[in-house]
């Protein structure tokens, strides 16, 4: 079988400053909520979504610092992760609406 990446998700510190990035470079957004925005790839077989550094580990049930900030590498596991669904990111979004 042939491996196959449907969606990367991204902590970043400025959510705004990198969304235009990725609209520069010509990727459609699909998905925009103020707390993350996914862009679509690949004719849609493929997603690329970003978060804040912080939204990121607050999704992921970490502290910021173990998130995979600069100043301290991940010391999770993928297999401690939440896996990556496209229902996931919809729950930080009621939670910032609250």
């Amino acid at each position: 079988m042939k491996p196959h990446v449907s969606a990367i998700t991204i902590g970043v510190s400025d959510l705004d400053r990198a969304k235009k990035f990725y609209e520069g470079l010509g990727w459609p957004i699909e998905q925009d909520h103020g707390v993350f925005v996914s862009f679509a790839a690949d004719e849609g077989s493929s997603a690329l979504s970003l978060y804040s550094r912080e939204g990121l580990a607050d999704d992921a049930g970490v502290p910021p610092q173990a998130a995979g900030s600069p100043a301290s590498p991940s010391r999770t596991s993928s297999a401690q992760r939440r896996p990556s669904t496209p229902s996931w990111p919809m729950r930080n979004v009621a939670a910032a609406r609250s």
